[in-house]
């Protein structure tokens, strides 16, 4: 029983430190996540699919755009 009051303590203070963290996000911290998830998710589909994600999730997130 106490195995599992530590667990959701470790849980509650990972999740805390990430939300903190999320708040705290600088342009440059989101723009690097943007390029990192297009790479990841789009980036099978060629350069072009990549590009496309890029702008539309800078556009999203008020980020300036290179087309």
């Amino acid at each position: 029983m106490k195995a599992w009051r530590l667990v959701a303590l470790v849980l509650i203070i990972l999740l805390g430190g990430i939300v903190a963290r999320t708040g705290r996000s600088t342009p440059d911290d989101t723009a690097a996540m943007i390029d990192h998830n297009c790479a990841l998710f789009y980036g099978s589909l060629g350069p072009e699919a990549e590009h496309d994600c890029e702008v539309q999730m800078r556009r999203r997130h008020n980020l300036s755009t290179s087309e």
